[in-house]
């Protein structure tokens, strides 16, 4: 049974729907389902991995001694809004395989020494919803650190308790959110963004009077502006330090970090020359701009109190 994905969560899916992943937020994965937002692009660390992919997943049947062959997308049978897309299998389909691309077992997450359960959280979840799934009682987690050249595997064995919780909690989500319609409160992701860009396109309306709880929200807004904007002069002068302090050299670096240093020149196009000197160029060029939805929110208070920490 394969589906159409937007009717079904995925394993990649539940702990953003949950709110327990760095990469997604539970509107978002609302957005997705519901088509209220476009769908994103896969960025360039996901075409990587996935280009990779079969390479590691050979590379998992060597260090396990077994043959592995592909995965492929199921739905769960007694709960069709399930699903996965598992990477791969052991010939004798027991063993559901995943595998994972990362920059560096250092950079994101927790991840324990080779042979032992612990990974970063949305991947636990996401291998044990393939476990409810499947009823496998163990799964592979193939992990590739780049900046290491290693390959670690991982193997996580099924939790009843905690398969029962995480299966119920992600129901409680769908229903709510998918089923009912009800969406999940707006964040500061781009389908967020998209998503009220499409609901209110134009601002014609009248200036009207703020309640209470929209007042509250304009002075955060405000203070938690003044905030950012004094940490990023306190990170700027920590970077001109940093610039100093590597002078000619390319680079610093100690166990566990660097800090480089490149210079170059960006490059762009002299839109006021290019239209005088080769009009012909710039009126060809003019056809291929697309305009696209934008919106800029204009926030001012100017009796608001200065919120900044100034440590």
């Amino acid at each position: 049974m394969i589906g159409d994905r937007r009717q079904t969560l995925g394993g990649s899916e539940v702990a953003a729907a949950l709110g327990l992943s760095p990469w997604a937020t539970p509107y978002e994965v609302w957005a997705r389902k519901t088509g209220t937002a476009p769908p994103q692009p896969d960025t360039p660390a996901m075409e990587l991995g996935r280009r990779l992919e079969r390479i590691v997943l050979d590379w998992i049947g060597e260090r396990i001694e077994r043959v592995v062959i592909p995965g492929e997308r199921v739905v769960d049978a007694a709960r069709p809004w399930m699903s996965g897309s598992i990477d791969g299998w052991t010939l004798d389909r027991r063993l559901p395989i995943e595998v994972k691309t990362t920059r560096g077992f250092c950079w994101h997450g927790h991840w324990g020494p080779p042979d032992s359960d612990t990974v970063p959280l949305e991947y636990d979840l996401q291998v044990r919803w393939y476990l409810a799934i499947t009823g496998a009682e163990e799964a592979i987690l193939g992990a590739l650190g780049l900046n290491e050249r290693e390959l670690r595997i991982y193997r996580i064995r099924r939790d009843p308790d905690l398969e029962a919780q995480l299966v119920a909690d992600a129901s409680a989500w769908w229903e709510r959110h998918v089923v009912g319609g009800e969406p999940p409160p707006v964040d500061g992701s781009p389908a967020a963004r998209a998503a009220l860009l499409a609901r209110h396109p134009r601002g014609g309306g009248a200036l009207r009077r703020a309640s209470a709880e929209e007042i509250d929200l304009v002075r955060r807004h405000v203070g938690l502006g003044r905030q950012i904007r004094a940490m990023e002069s306190r990170r700027d002068a920590i970077a001109s330090q940093l610039r100093a302090a590597i002078g000619d050299d390319r680079g610093i670096g100690f166990d566990g970090g660097r800090a480089l240093w490149s210079r170059f020149e960006r490059r762009e196009i002299a839109w006021d020359a290019l239209r005088a000197e080769r009009p012909e160029i710039a009126e060809v060029v003019e056809q291929y701009r697309r305009p696209r939805p934008a919106d800029r929110l204009d926030v001012r208070v100017d009796d608001a109190p200065e919120e900044v920490d100034r440590g």
